[in-house]
């Protein structure tokens, strides 16, 4: 298996800094790591930040960065992942909840989370808030994480469509996010086996916020690379103007 992969962020207008961070399964100099791919897989990783200052900006770096960190360190062969996934993401939480208790600047930081392993053709994945995984395939577009937020509830409940997402005005607001409980309850999704020509998507909302699955399907649906389908994501979402710092990671399986 050969995964082609490419990542890209840009700043909205809505906060003075970038407050997404987003990790590749590529040589970091910041935790002088090299990614053991080959034994270990690969980890991709989107988080979009919240609260007031730089806050979200570290709670999206700090999660997106000690997961990064601790999956490639450990030595060990994981034999559950699931199970890992979901210890990481609740030890994330407690270790940012206390920072944001502890340290006045960091009061009322949180961060959503969306990860992406594909390991020996194994794609796993989780989530927290409203960043979702994508998978494109057979030309069609499947959104495999759930949202957690109040408008997906009501779409849920069949009260709204999924394009009225976008319109609704309390879209923005998430139910579940890292670092602003004690306590955080992990979603729990079954793997998938992937197949030639999988194209992933991770993001944040402020692609999703501002542009139809239709017009994401379209955009993979396209003869272009994978560089150039995330690209144009972004563009789209600029055109429909989306305010919000945006953040994409497209994955191709050859």
């Amino acid at each position: 298996m050969n995964l082609n992969y490419y990542g890209i962020s840009a700043k909205g207008k809505k906060s003075p800094e970038n407050e997404d961070n987003f990790l590749l399964p590529i040589k970091n100099d910041v935790y002088k790591l090299v990614p053991d791919t080959k034994n270990k897989g690969h980890l991709f990783l989107l988080c979009d930040g919240m609260g007031g200052s730089r806050a979200g900006e570290v709670a999206s770096q700090l999660c997106c960065g000690w997961f990064f960190k601790e999956y490639y360190d450990n030595s060990e062969e994981i034999e559950d992942i699931h199970r890992w996934m979901e210890e990481e993401i609740d030890s994330l939480n407690n270790r940012l909840f206390q920072l944001s208790e502890e340290y006045a600047e960091y009061n009322g930081m949180g961060t959503t989370l969306v990860n992406l392993l594909i390991k020996d053709d194994i794609a796993y994945f989780n989530n927290v808030g409203d960043s979702r995984l994508y998978l494109f395939r057979n030309n069609e577009l499947k959104q495999l994480t759930e949202d957690d937020s109040e408008v997906w509830k009501l779409y849920k409940a069949g009260l709204i469509t999924k394009d009225e997402i976008l319109i609704n005005p309390r879209k923005n607001i998430i139910t579940r996010a890292i670092a602003t409980r004690s306590f955080i309850e992990v979603h729990k999704y079954t793997e998938i086996k992937t197949k030639s020509r999988d194209i992933f998507i991770l993001c944040s909302d402020g692609l999703t916020d501002f542009v139809k699955d239709s017009e994401i399907a379209e955009i993979l649906k396209s003869k272009i690379n994978i560089v150039e389908k995330t690209k144009t994501l972004l563009k789209i979402a600029k055109e429909n103007k989306t305010n919000d710092d945006t953040t994409i990671i497209g994955v191709l399986v050859e």
